[in-house]
């Protein structure tokens, strides 16, 4: 009877220890390792970090928003590069920052752009001051109720030079524009071929990216910026 009892128990205890095995194995490999620390100064065990680490999930941009594929370029019916970047001013902003063009991508509808207008300008250019003189009004009228957002690239400055941040600070604040970004541009991104006419204006579809009209030079009236934002509006659920 007692060796029927000590066996059972050697059975018990080796089931035991199996299971801790494979509980420690699965731990191993799910979770990070970590050393079994070293104490400090105070006497609590500190422990080392994981050696690597895997770059977090992005889960602010939705699998079904990927940006869209080229081919890129800024002509009439190509898809925006989406690497452009530049240094400027967001509406509302009193600081500059780094404004993407990812950032009009809303193949949804959800953030509410309907249309994007990219005006290509300088410092130096009566065309593009009259532009510029207009946007707060054009803002509050007509891009802010149908949802356009408008970008005002600067690619040369006050004496003609390369724009820099100043350039956009002194265009942002000459002109109170508060309601569009305004930005440093000295690689004329838009601008597939220098010199051209400024401001040059690019209407891009924030749907797909691409670039659905170009016009040169400056008119208050634009109507297929305006039937984009309204096409747009009326397809979203």
């Amino acid at each position: 009877m007692q060796h029927d009892i000590f066996r059972t128990r050697i059975a018990y205890l080796a089931t035991t220890l199996a299971i801790a095995g494979v509980s420690l194995g699965c731990a191993g490999a799910i979770g990070p390792e970590f050393d079994g620390g070293d104490e400090d100064s105070s006497g609590s065990v500190v422990f080392d970090s994981p050696a690597a680490q895997e770059p977090p999930i992005d889960f602010a941009t939705p699998w079904w928003c990927a940006y869209p594929e080229g081919p890129y370029g800024v002509e009439k019916g190509d898809v925006v590069p989406p690497d452009l970047e530049w240094q400027g001013y967001r509406p509302g902003d009193s600081e500059p920052s780094t404004i993407s063009i990812r950032e009009m991508y809303d193949c949804d509808g959800n953030k509410g752009i309907n249309a994007l207008l990219v005006s290509t300008s300088k410092i130096l250019c009566g065309a593009c001051v009259q532009e510029a003189e207009e946007v707060e009004e054009h803002a509050e009228t007509i891009y802010g109720p149908k949802g356009i957002e408008m970008i005002i690239l600067l690619g040369k400055g006050a004496k003609s030079e390369p724009a820099t941040v100043d350039s956009a600070a002194l265009w942002k604040s000459e002109y109170n524009l508060e309601s569009a970004y305004v930005a440093a541009d000295p690689d004329w991104s838009f601008a597939p071929s220098l010199p051209t006419p400024t401001p040059l204006n690019t209407v891009v579809d924030p749907r797909t990216m691409k670039v659905v009209h170009i016009r040169m030079g400056y008119s208050p009236s634009f109507s297929q910026l305006v039937n984009l934002a309204d096409a747009n509006a009326a397809a979203k659920p």
